[in-house]
């Protein structure tokens, strides 16, 4: 259950940074409020980690609601072009109103509703949350949950496999409004460590990070340390389309220590033409170590995230000191690139470890809509 700890970073413009803590598992507060609330906070984004030695503070944008193209499971590196976007993503409702209802002034409107965690672990339960506004008579959740008038979040129950919920607002004098959300399962043996699913700017300097989704000892009781790291990229636009390098990497700060421990997993070249879609893996054993010590899975991490290079390997970023020299030694910004052709860079990048001995459960299973 200490998967469900939750330590989030949050930056507000150059105020500085307030650190929220919900511990559900000490008893503090319920699951169900613990998840309610940080969804709150998050704004449900996942919000960028400061690193205090490589990123600056930052603020955390809203993710958008965008669509997501139908995605292929790949075990080794592919790249494939992706003509149109089909699918909704599981974090945002689809509403569908009537019509003639909906030009009605007092129509019924459901401005949110959505499930969190998007990956539930099997016999674990998520947190419906929704807002309805325009004074409904009624409010329901179908199946099994039922009435939910007066509230602003409800519990799946446990969950055995991926489960549609459907939301009905009722008013007298009106069409029913509904909207619905896919509550997604995954085997206990394989999660999301990484998912960033909005643009990354300027502000993030070349290294789009977060607090790992699940921080845990990946050594016990799962032994993730010696399983498989799978990671997808979907491009959806780029200023000026680049040849790009991609790594992912994980930091860890351990007591005692000046410098960050830092691994990186596989590289890959791909293209910023959007609609690229590409899979690939490594095993975390076949990471490499970029810093004195390998990470110790037994801590916690500090980030993980993407770094991300030109075609010559050098950080596109303005970080002091990081990237790539010039002939006299002098540090060059930006890899030498123009960052407004390069940011915004819109892509979803996704990260799932699995657990030694287990199989991959695809990416339909983690991204896709259907359930």
């Amino acid at each position: 259950m200490n998967r469900f700890f939750f330590k989030v970073i949050l930056g507000i413009g150059g105020v500085g940074l307030i650190l929220l803590s919900i511990v559900w598992a000490l008893g503090t507060v319920s699951l169900a409020d613990a998840q309610a609330e940080l969804m709150k906070a998050l704004n449900f984004v996942p919000v960028i980690a400061a690193d205090s030695e490589l990123v600056p503070e930052v603020t955390a944008s809203p993710m958008p609601s965008t669509a997501m193209p139908t995605n292929v499971a790949s075990p080794t590196t592919t790249a494939t072009q992706t003509a149109t976007a089909t699918a909704t993503s599981t974090a945002t409702a689809t509403a569908t109103q009537t019509p003639a209802a909906t030009d009605a002034p007092g129509t019924p409107k459901i401005e949110t509703f959505a499930v969190f965690p998007g990956y539930v672990p099997i016999g674990q339960s998520a947190t419906l949350i929704f807002n309805v506004t325009g004074s409904p008579d009624s409010v329901e959740i179908s199946p099994d949950i039922g009435d939910v008038s007066g509230k602003s979040s409800a519990s799946t129950g446990l969950l055995t496999e991926n489960k549609v919920f459907v939301l009905t607002a009722l008013k007298a004098g009106y069409a029913p409004v509904t909207a619905n959300v896919v509550a997604r399962v995954v085997e206990g043996n394989q999660v999301v460590v990484y998912d960033w699913n909005r643009p990354v700017t300027q502000l993030q300097r070349g290294f789009p990070r977060t607090v790992p989704l699940d921080n845990s000892d990946w050594t016990q009781p799962i032994d993730f340390a010696s399983g498989t790291m799978y990671w997808r990229l979907e491009i959806r636009s780029q200023p000026v389309p680049q040849y790009m390098n991609l790594q992912y990497c994980i930091w860890q700060a351990i007591e005692g220590e000046q410098k960050l421990r830092e691994m990186c997993g596989k590289k890959i070249d791909v293209m910023g033409t959007p609609g690229t879609v590409a899979t690939w893996s490594r095993k975390i054993q076949d990471f490499s170590v970029l810093s004195n010590e390998p990470i110790d899975w037994t801590v916690e991490r500090k980030t993980n995230g993407v770094a991300i290079k030109n075609q010559q390997g050098c950080a596109v970023t303005d970080l002091p000191g990081v990237g790539c020299t010039d002939a006299e030694g002098n540090w060059i910004p930006w890899g030498g690139e123009d960052p407004e052709d390069w940011y915004n860079l819109d892509w979803r990048f996704t990260a799932v470890i699995v657990a030694e001995g287990a199989t991959f459960a695809g990416w339909d299973y983690f991204i896709g809509t259907e359930p």
